[in-house]
């Protein structure tokens, strides 16, 4: 049940953040989601679904909320600073987007380690972010172009 819920409410928190940044700056939205966009228009659009749905959550998550997190939730820095360093080191990982969605996955990694604390298991935020990531492919492989132009 909690792995539910905590997909269910990350996925409702970043909906909110997404809608709040598409009224605000529909530009820096499609700008970083054009990469995948047009790789989902090529023949390797499955190549971007299993990267993005198994790839890369389980090579992050077992680094920042498994090691990093591990190794800093120890130390002085607590909680609070183990979420704080992990989820700004990962947000850096996503240097390509735009400000909105550097704070985005700012965000996400603060919850997704709030997560991994709460339920003391590396499962629940990997499979968060999996899920995430998946519904997010999903969504842009079935949106309309039309959504993508600025005008």
């Amino acid at each position: 049940a909690a792995l539910v819920v905590s997909a269910v409410v990350l996925l409702a928190l970043a909906a909110a953040f997404a809608g709040a940044v598409f009224y605000v700056d529909k530009g820096a939205i499609v700008s970083d989601v054009q990469p995948i966009v047009q790789i989902l228009q090529t023949r390797t659009w499955w190549l971007m679904l299993f990267v993005t749905v198994i790839g890369a959550p389980v090579a992050e998550e077992f680094l920042f909320r498994g090691f990093l997190f591990g190794v800093l939730r120890t130390s002085a820095a607590g909680f609070a600073g183990t979420a704080l360093v992990t989820a700004f080191i990962w947000s850096t990982l996503h240097a390509s987007y735009s400000l909105y969605g550097m704070t985005a996955i700012f965000l996400i990694g603060l919850y997704l380690a709030w997560v991994r604390e709460k339920t003391g298991s590396l499962i629940t935020p990997l499979v968060c972010h999996a899920v995430y990531n998946g519904l997010i492919v999903l969504v842009l492989a079935s949106a309309p172009d039309t959504i993508f132009q600025l005008s």
